[in-house]
């Protein structure tokens, strides 16, 4: 099981902070795998960058998955740039997440 989180236009200070509350929900609630949707997302800044991975440290020390998908020019090229496109699980869409994600990461 997991959930969904899909910002709109601009991943910033302004939704990192709500996209972290999400976050905090979901643990509370015993969902550890989420996805972010960025497919309406045409801005991501450093603070955006900064929620996702804090996200992924919370996550992960709750033995959880962070996955990305649908991540458009300027959002792959932040994390690309900052070489942080290798710290997440990045799917090409949705539909691609949703079917990884329904498959157990292997435990080596």
């Amino acid at each position: 099981m997991f959930e969904v989180f899909q910002p709109l236009r601009m991943f910033s200070a302004a939704n990192g902070q709500e996209f972290l509350e999400f976050v905090n929900r979901c643990i509370k609630s015993d969902i550890y795998t989420i996805v972010v949707d960025l497919k309406n997302v045409n801005f991501m800044d450093s603070a955006g960058l900064a929620a996702l991975v804090t996200a992924l440290k919370r996550l992960r020390s709750n033995e959880g998955r962070l996955a990305l998908c649908s991540l458009n020019g300027q959002a792959r090229m932040l994390l690309e740039m900052t070489n942080m496109d290798t710290a997440f699980e990045i799917y090409k869409n949705l539909e691609d997440a949703k079917q990884a994600l329904n498959t157990p990461i292997s435990q080596e």
